[in-house]
């Protein structure tokens, strides 16, 4: 054990934490997209869009890094 580390994740599981987690919030926001573009074709208003989607993509990345 190193005492000098406050984290017992190793390089590559901090690695593929970051990985899951770009996936995760690419897919968020994809799909953010996808649902918000269908909501202004049906309705015609816009809700901020790129905000949301900006939003919705940070909270998948969270979501997947943790």
């Amino acid at each position: 054990m190193n005492l000098n580390s406050s984290s017992n994740f190793t390089a590559t599981e901090r690695l593929e934490s970051l990985k899951a987690g770009i996936l995760a919030g690419l897919c968020v926001g994809l799909t953010h997209v996808l649902l918000n573009s269908l909501n202004l074709w049906l309705w015609g208003q816009p809700v901020n869009f790129w905000l949301s989607v900006l939003l919705a993509g940070v909270s998948g990345f969270l979501f997947g890094v943790t």
